[in-house]
């Protein structure tokens, strides 16, 4: 009999950070071959283009909780896999203001096309998750 540690989901589509394929491709890609600059270059990217694409998008919020994460502020909805991909990152007090302006690119429809699919589908609870994310960066 197999078991699996981490956590996989088929076809992911939830409100929550780690909800979807490409936030857990992202937190994949890091425990799998971890590097000091997963975290920033994923809330990076966010700013590399003038419109943000929704896997570019998922991964900064994933890693925009992963810099929570690391000041002590945890979204109790974490995967346990998030702790070995932060154990290669350089904890940061200056990426929180970088992940916090991610988080507001990614939520605006005109900029993202993550915000734009969630004002088709369930936006207020969406838009909850990240208002709790950034005061969670702000503290």
């Amino acid at each position: 009999m197999m078991f699996f540690t981490q956590t996989a989901w088929a076809g992911a589509w939830g409100t929550g950070a780690f909800e979807n394929d490409d936030a857990l491709e992202w937190l994949s890609a890091c425990v799998q071959a971890p590097k000091n600059s997963a975290v920033s270059d994923a809330l990076n990217a966010v700013f590399d283009s003038e419109f943000v694409g929704g896997d570019i998008g998922a991964a900064a919020i994933a890693a925009a909780e992963a810099v929570a994460a690391q000041r002590g502020r945890p979204s109790p909805n974490l995967p346990s896999d998030l702790r070995i991909c932060l154990e290669h990152q350089t904890k940061s007090i200056a990426l929180a203001a970088s992940a916090a302006k991610a988080v507001e690119r990614v939520r605006n429809p005109e900029t993202s096309e993550l915000a734009a699919e969630w004002t088709k589908n369930v936006l207020i609870a969406w838009q909850a998750s990240l208002d709790d994310l950034v005061k969670r960066l702000a503290q």
